[in-house]
């Protein structure tokens, strides 16, 4: 289970504040590259489990928020579309290992794009490229 509050929208070719900015309570399987939101993980053998949302991660930004003034084992999620959400895991090391899954799928789906099935070659290969712009602007 997480608690989720969505903060930031993106509407009309601008970032706005959430108009219903209250915490809402989902149980929340990631399945590829795509966040699904539940009401609830109990359901019946006949019947298939409907998610209430969906949340496309490809190009995610995820981290920590260990500074939240009310809550604990906060991490915020801000999606390539501009949408931001805050999302509260039950404890430490679910915290951990939903940033972790989370930041695993970008990889994942960045190397997957870019045709190499090596996810750290790839990476190490982009640090490259960005320490060598960084020593030609310095």
């Amino acid at each position: 289970w997480l608690s989720v509050k969505n903060w930031l929208v993106h509407k009309k070719r601008k970032v706005e504040p959430a108009p219903r900015r209250t915490w809402r309570q989902y149980w929340v399987c990631l399945k590829g590259s795509v966040l699904l939101f539940y009401k609830s993980c109990e359901q019946e053998p006949a019947e298939k489990p409907v998610a209430r949302h969906s949340l496309i991660i490809e190009g995610c930004i995820v981290q920590a928020l260990p500074e939240h003034p009310k809550r604990e084992y906060v991490f915020s999620l801000s999606t390539a579309f501009g949408d931001a959400f805050m999302l509260q895991a039950p404890d430490g090391a679910e915290l951990d290992s939903w940033v972790t899954a989370l930041h695993t799928a970008c990889a994942s789906l960045f190397a997957r794009q870019h045709g190499k099935s090596d996810t750290v070659k790839l990476l190490k290969s982009e640090i490259a490229k960005l320490e060598c712009s960084i020593d030609l602007v310095s």
